[in-house]
């Protein structure tokens, strides 16, 4: 039953994530994910968006800009006496972005809560169905995404290629020459 269970928390965690992919519009939706989510689940959100060019607050539809200033990785602050870190600040559109992000980031646990009920799952997931998500959208009947019935086989039945090199002069202008070839014609072996 457990086994199950925990299978049901990453498909749902699986589904947040893809929603918060497209981007959601109310906050409400935005905690309710936070309650499944880890934080490395989060994170992995904000880099997915803006690898599409998406700044990576689920909240915002802006798109990254296009060109960012070439001021470098790092900014030192003289009056702070501070290095500053300018990386993360390209995975969003504005301050304001990165500001709420890293606190709704900050606010979530280190690792995935790995049992809950199913009742807490569907109704988190039901906030999402509007997005035109289904909770059981791509699971198998018994809850999963398929990947038990899942089965790596090596093929043994392997055939030997065909080639369709020609024999004779003209069909070995284009190929790489051999080691000894290569020596008898710089003159190096003598027959």
């Amino acid at each position: 039953m457990e086994k199950e269970q925990l299978i049901s928390v990453d498909d749902a965690v699986l589904k947040i994530q893809l929603a918060l992919l497209r981007g959601i519009r109310e906050e409400n939706q935005l905690f309710a994910a936070g309650s499944l989510l880890s934080r490395s689940d989060y994170e992995d959100v904000v880099t997915e968006r803006s690898i599409v060019k998406l700044c990576g607050y689920p909240l915002c539809a802006n798109r990254l800009p296009e060109e960012r200033a070439s001021r470098g990785r790092y900014r030192i602050s003289l009056k702070e006496h501070k290095v500053y870190d300018l990386h993360e600040t390209y995975l969003y559109c504005s301050s304001r972005c990165v500001i709420e992000s890293r606190a709704f980031g900050g606010s979530l646990e280190e690792k995935r809560v790995a049992v809950l009920n199913s009742a807490k799952i569907d109704e988190v997931l039901k906030l999402f169905e509007e997005l035109g998500f289904d909770r059981r959208e791509g699971l198998s009947e018994r809850g999963g995404l398929g990947l038990k019935e899942l089965k790596i086989e090596e093929n043994v039945n392997v055939g030997v290629g065909k080639c369709c090199w020609k024999i004779g002069a003209e069909s070995n202008k284009g190929k790489p020459k051999k080691g000894r070839e290569r020596e008898r014609e710089r003159g190096r072996i003598r027959e």
